[in-house]
């Protein structure tokens, strides 16, 4: 999302230094710049909350801003977002006194019926052998709480048909072969070898080093209508063939013996040998594994379609909703209604965000929605709640993309003896 108007300051704070009473030390300063009804902050669990709203407590025991603590919005992150859509519910069609779903195990139960009952109605449809013949239904059921887990994340992919599918994943392969050997180098590297031979010296080669500067030479043509449809976002499968069979053809020397003057041939060769193993390792370009991948992922998405169906409606009658809605529904009502992110932006001048490195990239763009200034602290190491779909490269991604030199890292240790620090940081390096 675009960085236009967000002020945002970054903490990187290892373990042991300080990270929790520099985050309390902010809150307390932004009381004199906010009224402590602008001031939200958020962490990850409610022991995190309660443990802030002490601190907070006991450094302001003796000062006349401790009559502003109960004015302060400190929560967990999921709290903070079901808040917003209580206030919204009319336009989400939305009970206001929504139940929020925990990891319970009624609640499991319920998912793991609807997953039995949905996956026993396909049992009996021939549309649906491969994918019994692919998976047990033990393992079906697993594949389908793992989707809905990450339903926020794959939502787009529900509705896509085979062809969508197996474009998806041919474009997939040509874009990773595009990025993991650079296509313009291998193009110049190409160029070596051609100039090299056409400056008359193949003939201080072998016969058999002779037939593979001939299939190099075949690069060139396939590379360059790949790359011209790359230019434009677009992959031809045909052309992507071409150059991936002829790496995974060539007989690579381990090295180049010869005349002076053959050390940009003997470069040349190394890189080609690098991608063409890579090539191979990843079956790029081969059909079988596209068309299959695309068959199964299209019939995965159809009985897991089915199945968040039955349990979207079932959690509509509890009048309740999960983790993964409360962030879906407030990543979409802050995108979907401009005037909704604009009252929040006005009503929250500050948030200040604990253990930033567990969010995700929902999380975060519905934040940077509500407001025009953040202070994040986390620390990248320290990332523990990728199973509730957090990502860590949110963390680089925001010092990278919003940024500008506002970054602050905390390396002091206070709370271990320094042969201990020193270990781990060794393990790092």
């Amino acid at each position: 999302m675009s960085n236009t108007g967000i002020d945002v300051k970054l903490i990187s704070a290892s373990a042991g230094t300080g990270k929790t009473t520099r985050l309390v030390t902010e809150i307390v300063q932004a009381l004199d710049s906010y009224a402590p009804t602008e001031i939200v902050a958020v962490t990850f669990t409610k022991a995190a909350v309660r443990d802030l709203n002490k601190k907070i407590k006991d450094r302001l025991a003796d000062s006349p801003k401790k009559e502003s603590i109960s004015d302060l919005t400190i929560s967990t992150i999921h709290s903070f977002f079901a808040q917003i859509l209580r206030e919204q519910s009319m336009k989400l069609n939305i009970s206001p006194n929504f139940e929020i779903l925990g990891d319970n195990a009624a609640v499991k139960i319920i998912f793991w019926d609807i997953c039995k009952d949905v996956i026993s109605k396909k049992v009996t449809d021939s549309s649906y052998e491969e994918i019994f013949l692919e998976y047990s239904f033990a393992e079906l059921m697993k594949i389908m709480e793992t989707l809905e887990s990450r339903y926020a994340f794959i939502r787009k992919n529900v509705t896509r048909t085979y062809n969508d599918f197996l474009k998806l994943e041919r474009d997939g392969e040509a874009r990773k072969l595009n990025q993991l050997t650079g296509a313009k180098f291998i193009t110049d590297v190409v160029d070596v070898v051609i100039e090299w031979d056409e400056q008359g010296k193949a003939g201080t080669l072998t016969e058999a080093r002779q037939l593979i500067l001939q299939d190099i030479k075949a690069l060139r043509p396939a590379l360059e209508s790949f790359l011209k449809e790359a230019a434009q976002d677009k992959f031809n499968r045909n052309d992507l063939k071409k150059v991936c069979a002829i790496l995974r053809n060539i007989n690579f020397p381990s090295n180049v013996r010869g005349a002076k003057g053959l050390e940009g041939l003997n470069d040349a060769y190394k890189t080609l040998k690098s991608v063409s193993k890579e090539v191979t390792e990843l079956k790029i370009g081969e059909d079988f594994v596209s068309e299959q991948a695309a068959r199964i992922l299209v019939t995965l998405m159809k009985i897991f379609n089915d199945v968040h169906q039955e349990f979207s409606a079932e959690k509509k009658k509890m009048e309740a909703l999960d983790y993964n809605d409360i962030e879906l529904m407030a990543y979409d009502l802050v995108h979907n209604y401009p005037q909704v992110a604009e009252y929040y932006r006005t009503k929250y001048s500050y948030v200040l965000v604990d253990e930033f490195q567990d969010t995700n990239h929902f999380q975060r763009d519905t934040l940077f929605k509500i407001s025009k200034k953040f202070f994040l602290v986390g620390d990248a190491k320290q990332s523990i709640y990728r199973f509730r779909n957090a990502d860590v490269r949110v963390f680089v991604d925001t010092q990278r993309k919003f940024l500008k030199g506002n970054f602050e890292e905390l390396k002091d240790n206070y709370r271990s003896r320094k042969n201990i620090v020193d270990t781990v940081n060794e393990g790092f390096e």
